[in-house]
């Protein structure tokens, strides 16, 4: 792939030294440290830094987080069980539908692809959940129904009858739909690399608001309130004892209460694997940002924090910056301090770029500039050009099994590039091709004033004469092919 993508570049005159971040979603091949396309490009131009994409994380985020524990990965199959086994029969989604409030939401599937998939499973569950029992309910007892649709349906009414079920849905429901949020913000074109990190580190607080024992003790009488179940399973089922060693003294041991046991094996597992994949997946983007925050507090730092912040960035970028960008960050920092719009003001990146050029100072300040838009230009999400290859599904279909590849090609582009196509004048489009087409009948009517100067009067002859032409010119082809095939050749094919 590093070879392929070195060459396209090449084929289209760009620098690869020129490039400053490369930006790719998070599998292995795109993305290894030591193997990974971004490795490789890395080994070419080090200052290539790699900057995966935001969103893609996210979504990696959460699929960690679901199977971070016991509790975690069984919500989600049986989630998934539960919409299987009400869409697999249209009887059973009809029980289901009758039972739905108006204009509420259907039960969804889970996607491998699409964590925003799982927010909207849980979001119907949730908003139905009363109405979900009652069908499984009217299932289970419908003795006109198979022994083992009813066994499936006592099973899944069973399951998500227990109160840590209904617990880890009304949780989940809460974390993914701030998820699907940030997500569908973060696939924005225009987001800058400050912004990712504010909502990393706003994911990161929420989160360690809700691990609070209050939060706890509301999501468990909301879970009360919804199931009707006051215990939890453990305390449901028999305990069991250890067997004492030889070696140990037979006393009391401590064990944890079931509520406390969920609570810490579960609840805080969840939420802490969140924490932590959040933190450690939002260091790439805060690694990279720390080299450039000094540039939008230059009005609130002291004069040696702007020094070292402009000679870290001039070490890190020797070939694009020069001595003078330490000058150019002290003037600027008066400047801002100078002028009462700006003195108190925090200016994000964009902000203080559009003040400098709008106002002409580029020229005073051009390192400054090279500096902003470096920063501005990092890649931090690749969505919007992956969505480009999921719509091929819309183009290559069935009755178009047999399009070649430029064909396909050249589709796939008026569709990347739709915005183009929406400002294209179809009437040029048109007309052109209307010529195109003329230029067959202005032909027709050329060879058919010919074949009249040469007797044939009516349109059926002209037409079996042409019939014949093309007959001709079919077999003479088909024989030189078969020749060619045999390899005798052509040449003394008419002789």
């Amino acid at each position: 792939m590093a070879t392929i993508v070195l060459q396209t570049l090449k084929n289209y005159d760009l620098d690869i030294d020129n490039c400053h971040r490369q930006s790719y979603d998070n599998a292995s091949n795109m993305s290894g440290a030591y193997s990974g396309l971004q490795a490789r490009i890395k080994e070419v131009n080090s200052l290539a830094v790699f900057v995966p994409c935001s969103a893609h994380s996210l979504n990696l985020v959460g699929s960690c987080a679901a199977e971070s524990c016991e509790a975690a990965i069984s919500f989600f199959s049986n989630l998934q069980a539960l919409y299987n086994f009400f869409s697999i029969s249209t009887h059973r989604w009809g029980v289901l539908v009758s039972k739905l409030k108006p204009n509420s939401t259907v039960l969804k599937s889970l996607s491998q692809t699409r964590w925003s998939a799982q927010g909207d499973a849980c979001k119907s569950l949730c908003i139905s959940w009363t109405e979900i029992m009652e069908a499984l309910k009217i299932i289970a007892n419908d003795m006109s129904e198979k022994p083992s649709t009813r066994f499936e349906a006592s099973g899944l009414l069973n399951c998500f009858g227990s109160l840590e079920m209904c617990f880890l849905t009304l949780m989940w429901n809460d974390v993914l739909e701030r998820f699907n949020k940030v997500i569908k913000s973060l696939q924005s074109v225009d987001i800058g690399l400050g912004t990712v990190v504010e909502l990393y580190h706003s994911l990161v607080m929420y989160l360690e608001g809700i691990r609070e024992d209050g939060i706890f003790d509301l999501y468990e009488s909301r879970t009360i309130e919804l199931s009707g179940e006051q215990n939890y399973t453990y305390d449901l089922k028999r305990k069991p004892k250890r067997r004492v060693q030889f070696d140990e003294v037979k006393r009391n041991d401590t064990e944890l209460s079931s509520r406390n046991r969920f609570r810490v094996t579960t609840y805080k597992v969840i939420i802490d694997r969140l924490i932590t994949e959040l933190q450690r997946r939002g260091t790439a983007y805060e690694k990279l940002s720390n080299k450039f925050n000094f540039l939008t507090k230059l009005n609130i730092l002291n004069t040696q924090e702007v020094c070292e912040g402009a000679f870290n960035l001039k070490d890190f970028y020797p070939g694009d910056l020069d001595e003078n960008i330490k000058n150019e960050c002290l003037h600027l920092q008066a400047h801002l301090l100078s002028t009462e719009a700006t003195k108190e003001k925090k200016m994000s990146s964009l902000e203080l770029y559009k003040f400098i050029l709008e106002n002409g100072f580029i020229d005073i300040y051009p390192n400054i500039g090279i500096s902003l838009r470096m920063l501005l230009s990092t890649p931090v999400s690749n969505c919007s050009a992956e969505r480009s290859f999921s719509a091929l599904k819309r183009i290559k279909i069935y009755l178009r099994s047999n399009t070649e590849e430029k064909r396909l090609t050249s589709l796939a582009v008026l569709y990347i590039e739709s915005e183009v196509m929406q400002g294209v004048d179809y009437n040029e489009v048109i007309r052109s091709f209307a010529e195109q087409k003329a230029r067959r009948s202005v032909a027709y009517n050329e060879l058919m004033e010919m074949l009249k100067s040469k007797g044939f009067a009516s349109v059926k002859e002209v037409k079996s004469k042409i019939q014949n032409i093309r007959r001709m010119v079919r077999k003479e082809r088909a024989k030189v092919e078969a020749s060619r095939r045999s390899g005798k050749g052509t040449d003394d094919l008419y002789t």
